[in-house]
């Protein structure tokens, strides 16, 4: 077994942030694939329809990617003030030769 003690905080926030924007860029491809099919289905003439579709692809990747950073680093501090009150999570791997030659050094 091997125990997570504690997490790099910036390390956890930057790959956070790396998903959460990937995220973002699937919603944002998604709003500007639907921006102009739901106002056809509305029948509401909106000029700036595809401006909002392409603006979407650019700002809700840069907001999910701010939002997550921030959820990483609220995480990783909670999880490590968790884990030196109670101990961290431990993991058994299948093979982890790697693991029992570090702990003999």
């Amino acid at each position: 077994m091997v125990k997570i003690k504690s997490m790099g905080v910036w390390s956890v926030a930057k790959i956070e942030a790396l998903v959460f924007a990937i995220l973002g860029l699937i919603e944002g491809v998604l709003v500007a694939f639907f921006a102009p099919v739901a106002q056809v289905e509305m029948q509401v003439a909106v000029p700036w329809e595809f401006t909002l579709g392409m603006w979407a692809i650019i700002v809700l990747p840069l907001v999910y990617l701010a939002i997550g950073f921030a959820v990483g680093v609220i995480g990783a501090a909670i999880y490590n003030i968790f884990a030196k009150l109670v101990g961290g999570i431990e993991i058994e791997f299948e093979d982890d030769k790697i693991f029992k030659s570090n702990r003999k050094k």
